[in-house]
């Protein structure tokens, strides 16, 4: 897995590519964990990722409820449809911002 994120002041841009499987979603946790407490709102391309397992959507529910605690969200976009299929089939979709 690759990831790579982008500064914009309150703003970070995060791209992944590849698995978001247990050994990748230690390495997803360390970027998100390490993101300046002055963002307030991340907006991650999942456009390359072709899977996200259950430690994968733990780190995103981390990162979401850290982003509400500072007043701000978490957007994922392109999100593709085997992963999309996750996010419903375990509620996810309900409580994170997709955007097509």
């Amino acid at each position: 897995m690759d990831i790579e994120k982008k500064f914009n002041e309150e703003r970070c841009d995060v791209e992944i590519k590849g698995y978001v499987d247990t050994v990748a979603s230690i390495e997803l946790e360390r970027v998100l964990s390490s993101i300046p407490e002055q963002v307030t709102r991340i907006v991650m391309d999942l456009s390359a990722v072709g899977y996200i397992g259950s430690s994968g959507l733990r780190v995103l529910h981390a990162a979401h409820k850290e982003m509400v605690s500072r007043d701000g969200s978490i957007e994922l976009r392109k999100v593709p449809e085997l992963v999309m299929k996750v996010l419903e089939t375990t509620g996810f979709s309900k409580t994170l911002l997709i955007i097509p």
